[in-house]
């Protein structure tokens, strides 16, 4: 939430009681120069073959509306094929402020993702230079040991001292590649969240689970309850230097579903 929505929230809540009224409005591109504007882009791949870009802009702390003909435009180039699609992002408008989304067929290494502001329509400068490549699919297993894989059930439990290995395929370079993080979170209603970094390029190719879940405080803690393991592979890009500043990530993100008894 940025800080001008939460600020109309507040006056919205003491003022009425509720939040009826207090969504934000967001300011019109066609009266702001793109030197003025953030970009916040995040091309995001998961199990399936498909990877959704999103596109944010901000001026000041408002999300920017593209007006007066502005627009967003995603190509992706396939790193084999050299095959390019390309879309406009369409908007996807919510409570508080609005982003530009659209759906690519393919996830694989090394896809190139090039986004493109256009400004021809308002006379104001085309940022056109934004671009990140994917980082490695991966896929996750859970076993009972990193070096023999076997597969184990994914029930167990979370004070027991019988080993058990979150691991990925492939694990470590030349599929990873030097700058891309691989980080983990696991989150579930009967334990203490639990994340970190894993240090591939050193070496570390399994995520150990054996007796390092805490309980929750009560009346959650002790209980049978469903988590969730998810791991984000990202590869940072570049933004084009006609915004003021920015980000381009791209991700490919798996989840591993667990029951966890105590």
């Amino acid at each position: 939430m940025n800080r001008m929505c939460l600020r109309r929230l507040v006056v919205g809540v003491i003022s009425m009681g509720a939040l009826v009224g207090a969504s934000c409005a967001p300011s019109e591109s066609k009266v702001i120069q793109t030197r003025r504007m953030s970009a916040d882009f995040v091309a995001t791949a998961r199990n399936s073959r498909v990877t959704q870009i999103r596109a944010t802009l901000r001026s000041s702390f408002d999300d920017v509306e593209l007006t007066g003909g502005d627009t967003l435009t995603a190509i992706t180039t396939d790193p084999v094929t050299f095959v390019e699609t390309e879309r406009r992002l369409v908007a996807d408008r919510g409570f508080f402020g609005v982003s530009y989304e659209r759906d690519f067929p393919g996830n694989e290494k090394d896809t190139l993702i090039e986004i493109t502001l256009d400004r021809t329509s308002t006379n104001n400068v085309t940022a056109s230079d934004s671009n990140v490549t994917m980082p490695t699919p991966f896929m996750l297993h859970w076993v009972a040991s990193p070096i023999s894989l076997e597969p184990v059930p994914l029930d167990f439990s979370r004070s027991s001292l019988e080993t058990r290995f979150v691991v990925w395929d492939p694990f470590d370079a030349p599929d990873f590649e030097v700058g891309d993080v691989l980080d983990f979170s696991i989150t579930g209603s009967c334990i203490e969240p639990y994340f970190g970094i894993i240090d591939w390029e050193d070496g570390e190719d399994a995520l150990e689970l054996t007796d390092v879940l805490q309980d929750r405080q009560p009346p959650n803690g002790g209980q049978t309850c469903v988590i969730d393991v998810a791991m984000t592979l990202s590869r940072d890009g570049v933004v084009d230097s006609a915004f003021r500043n920015g980000t381009f990530v791209a991700e490919q993100i798996r989840v591993l579903t667990l029951l966890a008894r105590p």
